[in-house]
């Protein structure tokens, strides 16, 4: 082969290689789809073409048009309209889906949907991250344009899952402009680029409606189902010198239990005090373990022995460097086998004093009966154990137990459970100079109001004195006020003695009152609802630790005499 021929058989091997590596990198990539939520057309590798129906944004999750989507990403969609079901056919395989299910089947194998495929404009629409991941493609979000990417990737291997983007807040209001107690109506247009289901919305501002005139700022942060947090969104409402209606008219016409109000108007020590009509005491006593209130060292922090029913309640705050547990120990000294019955039951925290209180009455009222706890003769058991409370963090307990024989009841804090092998050796920690413990005897009270006068008033509620409650103590017991007004009345608590967080049940609903922040005194309170006139509704209400007594209801009659 002479030198000519060289050259061109080089050449012509190059020209092959060249050919073949153009070839399979072809064959490597898959053309780009990029779509724009609500426009009805799309890019396929820089060509546009038409949708049937553009992308949307429902319930906070992205939906795309199925068939559109399935091939682009090289898959064949089947409509079976028998059965209206849905199949799409991709190498190694096969996805089923039907309209309005929340279950997809992956070759065989179930597997549950954030929301079902819709219907709209004749194409069927799915969540955009289950298809692209389904069939084996990157999505990604573009902020800047706003726009959706998706790459089907046709290697081998599969691919890593793409990194979760943020969900995006935003919303609107239906105009920019209010008077003072007009309804304002958020529009909230927050979306998920990934097509996750949003599950936690957090408002800085927001308000049914506004009472004073000027400009106001409302800012709106979302979570998707990764626990991303999105950037926030700030949007400006103005509020005019016109006044519709004042603000305690405005939540009396419109009552939503819990709604923080302002009282600073409202004189309230000033109010004629009501006397009830009927007063109760149950049977059960209280377990009260407040003292030491701060933990300085493992130990036992109360213990007593309970005969018959008893509401045992703990408030405790770890004031050590290291982490402590709060365990509730149940001792049998008798001889023989005791069953330990468990009524309604709430704990709250470790986390801030307040908090951790009202979540611990809230649960409770929300809470039903545990099966019961056997212990033997002679037995020594841990009845329950708190999460690991770190340095300043404050827990709380409510339960509700009953014995038919004595039975030692123990609140100790140690750093694991390993006190009781050697128990006998456990120090009871002394009391401290501010805070109660004990058995007391009033657990319950059941009081009845009835309001016929047409004048504000209001009851006193824990303050072991002007209530007739137990003076000892009011942490831990249990008030049922049952209210009967003759005129129709706006109920309100409202805070006396210290700033307060609190929850309870109106009417069989449970509330947190205040719904949000906090109660200052003289400055606001929780609305609780409006009685009809001759309505007659119950406030189960249990004071909570780390909150300061006493509190007021307050009862505002909203109509005159002759309505």
């Amino acid at each position: 082969m002479n030198q000519k021929h060289i050259y061109f058989f080089l050449i012509l091997l190059l020209c092959i290689t060249i050919w073949q590596r153009s070839a399979l990198a072809g064959a490597d990539s898959s053309p780009e789809i990029i779509l724009k939520i609500g426009e009805g057309q799309a890019l396929i590798a820089g060509k546009t073409f038409q949708l049937t129906a553009a992308p949307v944004i429902q319930n906070e999750i992205t939906l795309v048009p199925l068939r559109f989507i399935a091939e682009g990403l090289k898959a064949e969609v089947m409509w079976e309209q028998d059965t209206k079901k849905i199949f799409i056919i991709a190498p190694g395989k096969e996805i089923q889906l039907e309209a309005g299910k929340n279950e997809a089947v992956i070759n065989g194998n179930p597997q549950p949907l954030v929301s079902p495929p819709v219907i709209i404009e004749n194409s069927s629409l799915v969540p955009l991250r289950f298809i692209s991941e389904a069939l084996g493609a990157h999505v990604s979000y573009l902020p800047q344009t706003k726009e959706i990417h998706i790459v089907l990737s046709l290697t081998l291997t599969p691919p890593p899952p793409p990194p979760n983007q943020p969900p995006v807040a935003s919303f609107s209001f239906a105009k920019t402009v209010f008077d003072q107690g007009e309804t304002v109506e958020y529009i909230d247009s927050s979306y998920d680029p990934d097509g996750d289901k949003i599950i936690a919305w957090e408002w800085t501002g927001k308000k049914r409606a506004f009472f004073m005139p000027g400009v106001n700022r409302v800012t709106l942060r979302v979570q998707d189902s990764h626990k991303a947090w999105s950037e926030p969104f700030h949007a400006i409402i103005t509020i005019t010198n016109q006044v519709l209606m004042d603000e305690l008219t405005y939540n009396f016409t419109y009552p939503v239990p819990g709604e923080l109000l302002d009282m600073a108007q409202i004189p309230v020590l000033g109010l004629q005090v009501v006397n009830p009509v009927n007063t109760e005491e149950g049977s059960e006593k209280v377990f009260l373990s407040n003292s030491p209130e701060i933990i300085t060292g493992d130990g036992i922090l109360f213990t007593e022995n309970i005969l018959g029913p008893a509401r045992i309640c703990y408030h405790h705050l770890n004031g050590t460097t290291a982490n402590k547990y709060v365990y509730l120990v149940a001792t049998n000294n008798g001889s023989e086998p005791e069953q330990i019955i468990i009524g309604k039951q709430g704990t709250g925290g470790p986390g801030e004093a307040m908090y951790t209180g009202r979540t611990a009455v809230y649960r409770y009222f929300a809470s039903g009966s545990l099966p019961p706890v056997t212990i033997q003769p002679g037995e020594r058991k841990i009845f329950y154990t708190s999460a690991p409370i770190h340095a300043g963090q404050c827990i709380d307990g409510l339960f509700d137990i009953k014995t038919n024989h004595t039975i030692l009841f123990s609140v100790v804090a140690a750093e694991s459970p390993d006190f009781l092998s050697d128990y006998e050796l456990t120090v009871l920690l002394p009391e401290d100079e501010e805070h109660s413990r004990g058995i007391f005897p009033v657990g319950s009270r059941f009081v009845s109001v009835k309001l016929d006068k047409h004048e504000k008033s209001r009851l006193i509620i824990a303050d072991g004195k002007d209530d007739l409650g137990n003076t000892e103590n009011e942490y831990g017991v249990l008030y049922e006020i049952t209210i009967e007004a003759k005129y129709k009345t706006g109920v309100i608590l409202v805070a006396r003695g210290g700033v307060f967080e609190g929850a309870g049940k109106w009417d069989n609903q449970l509330v947190y009152l205040p719904s949000a922040g906090m109660l200052k005194p003289s400055i606001n309170g929780a609305l609780i609802d409006v009685l009809l006139p001759g309505e007659r509704k119950t406030l189960s209400f249990i004071p909570p630790s780390g909150s300061f007594l006493p509190v007021n209801l307050v009862f505002i009659p909203i109509t005159t005499p002759s309505s």
